[in-house]
């Protein structure tokens, strides 16, 4: 294989974990958000 080649190989498998990475957090915090939904807390004295 050529240097572009493997170059153009390692920048698909650079993308392929930095987007897998960004949908994994995606997931992990709409997961979060159904588990632990938003309360508002004000105290009324």
């Amino acid at each position: 294989m050529s240097d572009i080649a493997l170059g153009l190989e390692l920048m698909k498998y650079g993308l392929l974990g930095t987007f897998s990475v960004i949908v994994l957090f995606y997931l992990m915090i709409t997961i979060l958000m159904k588990i632990f939904p938003y309360r508002n807390e004000e105290n009324d004295n």
